[in-house]
């Protein structure tokens, strides 16, 4: 491998290792802990208008006008 290519890699590597270390000690926390969902919540769109969801508006249309929206799942359609 050419010089040049293996400098360009160790520079990347060090920058993003560098960015890393900055975002960690600025107060960055993350999202996934690594084994499993537990924290996370689910978020469900607008279904269609074959579904029944029980409490959720629809328009004259028949269309849903609003979300199911955070943490409710009323179809259970989520793996959390």
């Amino acid at each position: 491998m050419p010089a040049v290519m293996t400098f360009s890699r160790g520079l990347l590597v060090g920058v993003l290792l560098g960015v890393m270390t900055i975002h960690a000690q600025s107060g960055w926390a993350p999202l996934w802990n690594g084994t499993n969902l537990d924290g996370w919540t689910t978020w469900i769109r607008q279904p269609e208008p074959s579904s029944e969801v029980p409490g959720l508006k629809r328009d004259a249309g028949g269309s849903y006008t609003e979300p199911i929206g955070s943490g409710r799942d009323p179809l259970k359609i989520s793996p959390l």
